[in-house]
């Protein structure tokens, strides 16, 4: 995700209650958390103002995220604006959709005056705390927030995105709707991120990364602290994890656990959904969650254990063989209707098929 930083310039509370910012001025003033959780020079910065509802976004920082649920997702202000370009291939030109930084100046020529003077405050303060280094390199305000391209390179057209936590002893993901409150979400840097244009691969990757079996693979390969493993970040991308496939039915099979971990995970979080939550206190609600929802979790660590060693192949092969194996009377009983749909069937009941008994703890 992107380094949005310092946050006291775009972690912001909204006025009101009303969410429909859809051309409106909003109401805005720095977060207190961004303040409480900031270092020095910026610690003492609180920002009141107006900015459009355009340029507002929704974001995760890694306390937001539990297993299989985002929490009380925080509010960002940034100087954002999709821009169409063109790319020339031979004689033909494809038109594409990207992000683009807008200066203070630039949203003045646009009248977008009260957005205008709310970054240009943070321009101003930027060159007059920005470090000696920052200095020397001529690091600019939108430079340090476009920091790698981490914002401008995020996709415009993808539809869900799964995140997990950059820190910790295990890996906490959750799959979220791009646009579920209709305002775009932007990925932060305290987050890793992946953008898929289904749920189903979204789910299919979330279960990956919430098992058991993948974070104790990587235990041994993770630096230790005081208080045992951390900092999870690339580690568990470093395992052998196929593609989602949606025909093969083992991988359908996974996606279906994931909605039931989704859903049961929701039902456990309650209304802590909607709060904000101190480092204890997200601890403690990521291991009831992993608790309450066992019995979906023994499961899905079961199934990835499966395909990622290759095992899922062999079952599969276990029940095509059953299928052939099968009295030919019977088969040839059947039509060639009646034959197309118990295939049909067969197929269908993947997705709610018991997993086998072989392997399970």
């Amino acid at each position: 995700g992107a380094t949005i930083v310092p946050r006291a310039f775009y972690f912001v509370k909204v006025d009101g209650d009303d969410r429909d910012f859809a051309g409106r001025v909003v109401g805005v003033r720095t977060h207190p958390l961004a303040r409480q959780e900031a270092k020095q020079p910026w610690d003492d910065i609180t920002l009141e103002g107006h900015v459009d509802g355009e340029f507002l976004f929704q974001t995760a920082l890694a306390r937001n995220v539990v297993p299989f649920v985002l929490i009380n997702p925080p509010w960002v202000a940034l100087p954002l604006q999709m821009v169409d370009s063109s790319s020339k291939g031979g004689e033909t030109a494809a038109s594409t959709s990207q992000w683009a930084l807008l200066s203070p100046q630039q949203l003045t020529a646009m009248g977008k005056l009260e957005s205008a003077q709310w970054f240009a405050k943070g321009e101003r303060l930027w060159g007059e705390r920005r470090s000696d280094s920052a200095k020397k390199t001529d690091m600019s305000l939108s430079k340090r927030l476009n920091f790698q391209r981490g914002l401008t390179d995020q996709p415009v057209t993808s539809n869900w995105a799964v995140l997990y936590n950059a820190s910790g002893k295990d890996a906490s993901a959750c799959v979220t709707d791009v646009m579920a409150h209709g305002r775009r979400f932007m990925a932060e840097s305290t987050t890793y991120v992946c953008f898929t244009a289904t749920e189903e691969e979204a789910h299919y990757v979330c279960c990956y990364l919430n098992s058991a079996f993948a974070n104790d693979a990587i235990k041994q390969f993770q630096a230790k602290g005081l208080f045992g493993e951390r900092h999870v970040h690339k580690k568990i991308l470093e395992l052998p994890w196929p593609a989602f496939t949606v025909n093969n039915p083992w991988h359908r099979r996974l996606v279906a656990l994931g909605r039931k971990a989704a859903a049961q995970a929701l039902l456990a979080v309650g209304p802590q959904r909607d709060m904000e939550l101190g480092m204890r206190d997200l601890g403690q609600l990521r291991l009831r969650v992993r608790r309450e929802i066992a019995p979906v979790l023994a499961d899905i660590d079961l199934l990835v254990k499966a395909i990622s060693t290759g095992e899922d192949l062999r079952w599969m092969h276990d029940d095509l063989q059953r299928l052939i194996d099968a009295p030919a009377s019977a088969a040839n009983r059947q039509s060639a209707a009646g034959l197309t749909a118990f295939l049909r069937s067969e197929r269908d009941a993947w997705d709610e098929r018991d997993l086998p008994a072989t392997g399970r703890p």
